[in-house]
């Protein structure tokens, strides 16, 4: 009885830490693709004038070291691109926003 107890909470730490970790990979203040929304047409690897973004596992992945914060990913080069087909590209939330996001929470 108790080991399945300890199992049981270890389990429930190790669910509650991956969620924070989760979070955490997503900058609000960047721009992120939505995993779940990506078709992986690779429009937007072209599109990209730093190639910030790459594929991995079939899917859209932003470098934030290299991302220049231009928007293009997401609103097209007004030329050949005119941005994500799937709307998978999501903007970055402004600072204040956040702040008052936060303050609301709170």
């Amino acid at each position: 009885m108790k080991k399945s107890k300890i199992i049981i909470i270890f389990i429930v730490i190790a669910i509650f830490i991956t969620s924070l970790i989760a979070k955490r990979d997503v900058d609000l203040t960047s721009y992120n693709i939505n995993q779940y929304k990506c078709i992986g047409c690779q429009a937007c690897l072209a599109a990209c004038p730093v190639q910030a973004i790459s594929l991995r596992n079939g899917k859209a992945v932003i470098d934030q070291s290299k991302c220049i914060q231009c928007g293009i990913c997401v609103n097209g080069n007004y030329a050949d691109y005119q941005g994500c087909p799937v709307k998978a590209i999501n903007l970055p939330i402004a600072e204040e926003s956040l702040s008052n996001q936060t303050e609301v929470d709170q």
